[in-house]
Order: C-alpha cells, then structure tokens, then sequence
C-alpha cells in the first residue's frame, strides 16, 4: 500500500467500544445479605448470562432471558436457539409478552426483545447461584419472572406473576415464547434437517419437539430425541411455526401473533421452513387491582 494512503489510513479516529461510555455507567450492584447480583439497567455493554443446572441439565439465562438449554450434551441435545452474534444481541430468548387487550399495546417481561423505552420501564434482574428472577413494572402491570432447573427432573421452569399496579382492572394476552433448537448446531444450519428432524406437535398445555430419526454425529447412529413446552394453564392458542407466530417480514420486537391478541394455532407436523417456535398464546387474564395471577411455563427434554 502507497505511503500516502497508510497515513490516511491511520488518521482515522479509534472509536470506543459500543457499550462503553465515558464516564463508566452503574449497571447494578452485589447484595451481600442475599448474596445476588442486582441489575438495575437492562441495557448492559453485554449480555449477563447465568448458568442454571442440576447436575445433568444445563442452561445459561441472560439477564433479558435470553440464551438455551440442553440436556447432558451440549452438541446434539441442545434444546432452546440462541445467535451468539445476533443483532439485537441475544436473541432469540426466553420471553414472555404481555399485552392489553383493551388498547393492544404490549411489552415483554424481560425488557428484550420489545426494548419499551427505559422511562416507562422499571428493571430489576437478580442473579443468584441457580436461579435469576427478572422484575418488572410498564403499562400499570407488575411482573416477575423466575428461571431455574428443577432438582429433579430434565426441565427448565420458568416462575411467572403478573401483578395489576393500576386502579382499573385489567385485561391481558400472556405470550410465552421458545424458540426450539434442531439439536445440533449442524442440523440447524442444514435447511433439509426442518425436515428430516423435526416434529412439533401441540395438545392441551404441551407442545412436542421430536425427530424419530436423527442422526447421531457423535454416537454414530440412529436415535430419538424428544423435548418440550409446557404451561401450567390451558392456551387459548398456540403457534408451532416461527413464520406463523413472528411473521415474514417482522422482528421479535412486534411479532404478528401478539399484535392480533391471538396465535394460529397451527401445527408443525412432519417438519417444515422454516424451523419451529413454540409459543402458547394466553390464557387471557383479568386481575383486579392489586391482584395477582401467577402461572409458570417449562422446557425440557423428554424421555
């Protein structure tokens, strides 16, 4: 490269970081009595993951609720997609939408992946040794949400209470969303795997992730893979598709299924593109002022 060039080249101002300011921003603080660390602002320099297990099932939650989850292998039986460079960062994740049925308007429990504006958004995430808990205040609804493994089992729970902090009651379309994973990172990339892997199936409160015939890269062989979605209240609708329940031309920051209050319903049987979702839309709430509704939703491995 000519002189004159480098020299150009090198006049080009450095920028930081993105994330970093100057001066530094308090993003949170320990709390030594109950030995958990508080983050008072969702929008970090990066994400804050934290790992959750039992010993044999593993997952790591952001402090947004974003990241995945997988049972003894992470290569082959990682259950929830994550993009580690998505942008948005952190994406796809853990959510749960909450919208008003009376006006539409909607805004997720952990901040991600609407992003409401920070004045109208009260944040709190607390990490702790196995568990992080998420709260929540924007459009006079109070919420928490409590990630953690269960002791005993190959499953995720999430921990969900909605609390109305307004003097009218209230009526809300709860949206908890997964997004499944094709077990390896390999099978996700090919677009045959949709097809040759992938089941989803929806009845009552669980939505079913199966491949009868997977290949096994590790094990060299044929095996079968289960996972699952569950909530502890009955859907009023549910959606097993990500293009069904997001849309084609759309973010997860305004997915079409919550916009209309409503999911399809459509089942994923026999494999389709592109990949599955899992989200059961509902049950709609109506908690009076003050009231509280809690639920909880779960993913795991089955057997």
């Amino acid at each position: 490269m000519a002189e004159p060039a480098m020299k150009a080249i090198n006049k080009v101002p450095v920028h930081p970081r993105p994330g970093i300011v100057n001066p530094p921003r308090r993003y949170g603080h320990f709390d030594p009595q109950n030995r958990e660390y508080v983050i008072t602002r969702p929008d970090t320099p990066q994400p804050w993951y934290n790992y959750i297990t039992n010993g044999s099932f593993t997952g790591y939650v952001s402090h947004t609720g974003g990241g995945t989850c997988y049972a003894g292998d992470s290569v082959e039986q990682r259950i929830l997609r994550t993009h580690l460079h998505s942008r948005p960062a952190d994406q796809p994740g853990r959510w749960i939408y909450i919208r008003d049925r009376r006006t539409g308007e909607f805004h997720s429990a952990t901040w991600a992946p609407v992003y409401t504006a920070l004045r109208r958004f009260k944040y709190e995430c607390r990490v702790g040794a196995g568990y992080s808990t998420i709260r929540a205040e924007c459009n006079g609804i109070r919420s928490e949400v409590t990630y953690f493994v269960a002791p005993d089992a190959p499953a995720e729970l999430w921990l969900v209470t909605l609390v109305n902090a307004g003097r009218r009651t209230r009526r809300l379309d709860v949206f908890p969303y997964a997004e499944f994973f094709l077990w390896s990172l390999s099978r996700d990339n090919n677009i045959d795997a949709a097809i040759k892997c992938t089941d989803v199936a929806a009845a009552g409160r669980v939505i079913v992730h199966r491949s009868y015939y997977d290949w096994g890269e590790q094990r060299g062989g044929w095996m079968r893979q289960f996972a699952f979605f569950a909530c502890s209240q009955a859907p009023a609708s549910f959606d097993t598709n990500l293009e069904a329940f997001v849309g084609v031309f759309r973010g997860y920051d305004r997915p079409l299924a919550v916009e209309a209050g409503r999911c399809s319903s459509f089942s994923n049987r026999g494999g389709a593109t592109p990949p599955p979702g899992g989200s059961a839309g509902g049950p709609s709430t109506s908690p009076s002022p003050e009231g509280s509704s809690p639920r909880s939703a779960s993913t795991g491995r089955g057997t």
